[in-house]
Formats: structure tokens, sequence, C-alpha cells
């Protein structure tokens, strides 16, 4: 068995689990519902034939009216929303964004809040978005910050009524301002040179729903020969058909105007939807300010230590590592922002200079990280990512422990001499310092990657455009760190001398751009061979002992030798 086979056996599980969990808290549908997740379940078991980026983009650029489903709490369909409209005004083609989010009543607002005569907070409160929507603003906020930065129009499409009175609503209002912006086109009898990019529930936007709806309405305006593309995403049983046949994310056409956009796992978007339940659904002391301050997330329930023990186990499982101590595996505890302030003063006792700037940093980012000199584990808010993230970090520091315990025992030296996972951290050797910041990196993502391997990161071609292109947002610092990966990568180059005289902070960085690029490409690597032969790799390499120079070249060798990586790039969607 291949090491994918059994990865993919493990994710069947956990997809089971979460549907299942979600559909319980979902409760017992209406009618009306019913019958469009019925329609949604026979389309989705339609044929289908992979397409590529090209052919989507173009299909996009040759349609008026675009569909794209929405997951109201999975920001992963708002992130694609991004990249298409990136693309559209990359192409300089014009188009307004339809939003079922915003009631119709409300446009002004937007229309306010665009033109910044009102704040974020102002248009939150004035759209009563806590009781009128509730679904993470975080997850859309980008959407309007482009429109402001692209200057490109918001309509609100949302009423009230059965979801077929909604759809009709929606595809009048669609189809009114696909008139008028016909008229306002130098007399043209097509609206092509201005298009309406339509963001709604994915249910809605079935081919006999939404759509449809809004086809039987242009044939009552003076509108002919409008293009409609339909642009699922991240269907679940596109999703297990493409995994039985071992093919990754991609794109899919069921035919010329309906794709769908496959970058996610199906128990991914249900997690999130678990995640809103628990905390967004039933709380009456909802607080938009808190809401914003949060960046759109709050925390778990109760059963947060349980959740990051299934993350945990599942990793265990998957790559059989049963020789840690099952009482030190379940001896940890979580934080999150609620603890801030306790974590803030354990940073604040941290007697090492660089070590207490470093943790600093680590807070002041929100960054996911071991509470220093304790098995604590912090994170501002939770997910998946973050949880396989975390264990990726607990299982290195019960790597160390167990390194640590085996010295001892034939050492003449007290155990207490033998440094901790901070005290490796600041090795005098930089060398030695690099290497275990790049062992923490590459374990804690390959972890992320058994869990979700759709999880993308920047592969060598997007490392060095960060750099090149003009509108690159990096800073002077976060530059430097990109160079000094890049020297890494491509040459055998003395790292004591590289790192001389910088800070834990750049080791932090630069080792986080090259453990995740390594990951990614061993990840794939493992992806294709014998399952027993996989596993065994990732813990001789992994989980023996702390890596040393010759093995990382070793691996270097492994992953770059063929300079084959200097092709890679990180996947559009």
């Amino acid at each position: 068995m291949r090491f994918k086979s059994e990865i993919f056996n493990l994710h069947e599980k956990i997809y089971e689990s979460t549907a299942k969990r979600a559909q319980e808290l979902f409760g017992e549908s209406s009618k009306d519902l019913q019958s469009y997740f019925k329609e949604q379940k026979k389309i989705s078991a339609r044929e289908f034939e992979i397409a590529t980026h090209a052919d989507i983009f173009n299909k996009i650029e040759n349609s008026d009216i675009i569909f794209i489903a929405d997951f109201h709490t999975f920001d992963r369909n708002v992130y694609n929303l991004e990249k298409i409209i990136l693309h559209l005004n990359e192409k300089q083609l014009n188009f307004t964004l339809a939003l079922e989010m915003v009631s119709h009543n409300n446009q002004k607002y937007i229309d306010s809040f665009l033109d910044n005569h009102i704040t974020e907070l102002e248009f939150l409160e004035l759209i009563n978005y806590n009781r009128s929507w509730r679904f993470p603003w975080a997850h859309y906020r980008k959407v309007f910050e482009l429109a402001k930065t692209y200057n490109f129009k918001i309509i609100a499409l949302n009423s009230r009524g059965s979801l077929n009175d909604r759809d009709n609503f929606a595809a009048k209002r669609i189809c009114c301002s696909l008139e008028r912006y016909s008229e306002e086109s130098s007399s043209q009898v097509s609206s092509s040179l201005h298009k309406i990019i339509v963001f709604f529930g994915e249910l809605h936007i079935l081919p006999n729903k939404l759509p449809l709806c809004t086809q039987n309405y242009i044939k009552n305006t003076h509108l002919e020969k409008i293009n409609i593309t339909i642009i699922h995403q991240n269907i679940d049983q596109v999703y297990l058909k493409l995994k039985s046949k071992n093919i990754e994310n991609t794109i899919v056409r069921f035919n010329e105007n309906e794709f769908s956009i496959q970058t996610s796992p199906p128990w991914i978007k249900y997690d999130s939807v678990i995640y809103w339940f628990e905390n967004f659904t039933d709380d009456p002391d909802f607080n938009i300010h808190e809401y914003i301050i949060e960046k759109g997330f709050k925390i778990f329930g109760g059963s947060t230590i349980q959740n990051f023990q299934l993350i945990l186990d599942e990793i265990l499982h998957s790559l059989k590592l049963d020789f840690f101590e099952k009482d030190k595996l379940s001896d940890f505890d979580l934080y999150d922002h609620t603890n801030l302030e306790y974590v803030q003063t354990i940073t604040q006792t941290i007697k090492h200079t660089q070590l207490k700037t470093f943790f600093e940093y680590l807070l002041s980012q929100g960054l996911a990280f071991k509470v220093y000199d304790h098995k604590k584990y912090y994170s501002v808010y939770y997910s998946v990512n973050r949880f396989a993230h975390l264990a990726g970090v607990h299982l290195f520091t019960l790597l160390i422990e167990k390194i640590n315990s085996e010295s001892s025992k034939i050492s003449d030296n007290c155990s207490s001499a033998i440094p901790s996972l901070e005290g490796r951290l600041i090795e005098k050797n930089r060398s030695k310092r690099f290497l275990v910041f790049l062992q923490m990196t590459m374990i804690s993502y390959f972890c992320t990657k058994i869990i979700n391997p759709h999880r993308k990161c920047d592969m060598y071609i997007d490392i060095v455009n960060n750099l090149k292109l003009p509108n690159s947002k990096l800073s002077r610092r976060q530059k430097k760190y990109h160079i000094m990966a890049i020297s890494i990568l491509d040459n055998n180059i003395d790292i004591n001398l590289l790192f001389k005289d910088h800070s834990l902070q750049a080791y932090y960085e630069v080792t986080k751009i090259i453990g995740k690029f390594f990951s990614e490409l061993l990840f794939e690597k493992m992806c294709n061979i014998d399952y027993e032969f996989s596993v065994q790799f990732i813990k001789t390499i992994f989980f023996t002992k702390i890596i040393d120079y010759d093995i990382f070249i070793y691996i270097k060798d492994l992953l770059l030798g063929d300079n084959e990586y200097k092709k890679t790039h990180k996947r559009e969607f």
C-alpha cells in the first residue's frame, strides 16, 4: 500500500465523522432545504473531466455573469473569489460583485462604506451584521478592501422569503443591474464589457436554481446572448472521486459552462461549520466590537483538548509513531487569546534576552507556538491547521525529551545539563541552531499536510518572485530573509557565517520558508511510494535524532538534486 492510500483512508474517517457531526448540528432541515440538498446530491454525481486554470479563466473572461459558490463558514471559498477578482482586474475587465451576505435594503450602506463615508464598525452595525448574517466577517472583509482598492461596485442581493423566493429576487436584481450597465456601455446590445460576479450560497447556484431564474428574467429584457458560467467549490462527491483516482486538488468541468474548483478536503469546511455552531450560534452576548478585534474568530467550546488529541492521534497513527510514552503524549495544555495575559507574564520572566525578544515576537504576530519552559501551546484561535501544526511542535518537543533522557542514562553528566527545546534554540553553534528551527518547522508543516493535504506554501518561484515583483509587500527585513533562504537553497553556504549577528526571528523566518518548501516536496515524494517505506523514512529523518548537517545535506540533495525545484510554484487555487 502506498503512503497516499493510507492517508486517503485516514481522510475518509475524518470526513465521515465531521460530516456527521455537522449534520447533527444542522438538525432536521425544512422541506424547502431538503429539496435543494437533494438537487445538490444529484448534480454532484454527474461525470466530469479535468480542466486547467487556463480553461476556467478563459471562460470567466468570456462570460457576462459568473456564479461562484459560497460556503458561508469557510474562508477558502472567499479566497478563491479573491483570485478571480484579481485576475479580472489584471486583465482590465470591468465587473461588479453581487453578494448574498447583505440585504438589498442596505445597499446605501455598502455604497457609503466603499466611499469611506462610514467606518467598518459603523457599516457592520448599520447592516446589523451580528443578526442579519453572523458568519465570520473576517472572511468577507478582504473582498470589500479589494473593492476600495480597485474601485469596483458591490451590490446586495439578499432578501426574505423561501429559498426560491430569494433566488427569484436575486435574479431580478442581477438582471436589472446588467441591463443598466448594458445601457451605459455606449449602446452595446450585449453587456460583455461589464460582468457581474455573483457570490452566493452553494445550494443556490445549482444550475436549475438561481442561474435558471436569472436566465428566465433575461428573456424579458432587451439583453441577448448572455453567457453564464457556474463555478462550484469543493464538492464532496467530486473530492472523493478524485481521491479514488489519486488525483490531487484540481479544477473539474461538468460541461462547457460549469466548473468546480477543488482546493480543500470536505472535512475542513465541515469543521468550519462545527466551529461556527459551537461559537456563534445561540450566543446572546455576541458583541460586534469583540468580533472585529478578534479578526472574526472566537475560541472553541469545551472540547478543545479532545479536538487537539484527535488530530494528534491521527498523525501518530498515520506515521506509526508508537515509541512515545502515552502519558507524555497527553501531558499538555492549550492556551488561546483568553490566556494572553498569562502567556505574556511567562514571557516577561525569560532571563535570556534573545529568547525573550523572540517569544515577544511570536506573541505580537499572533503565531502558534510552545509556551516558554512549559508543556503548554498557545494560539490566538484554533483551527484544524493550527492544531496539526501544534501537534507537530508537541511531537518535536517530546523527541527532544526522549533524546535527552536517553543521553542522560549513558552520560556522566546530569540531565539538567542537556538542553531543552528552548536551550537548543540558543545553541552557540549557529548551524545547529538553524537545524533545530528547520526540523521543528518541517515536522509541524508535514503534520498539517497529513491532516490537510491541500495546504499550500510558497514554492521556489514564489519565493523568488516575492523579491522581484514591483508590487511585493515584503518589508526590507522580510526581503533579507528571503534572500538568505534562496542562498541556502541554491548554494552550499556557510550557515554559521550567514546567520552571524542575526536574531532568533531570522532563524525562525528563514527556516519557515525553507522548511515548508522542503516538507511540501517531501510529502509529494512520499505519496508516490510504498506506505511502509514512506513511514519508515519519515521516522528516520524526523523522529530518530536532531538533524545534523550531514542529514541536512542529504535531504537537500534528495529534494533539490535535479534542479527541478526551481520550476515549482504554488498552486493558483
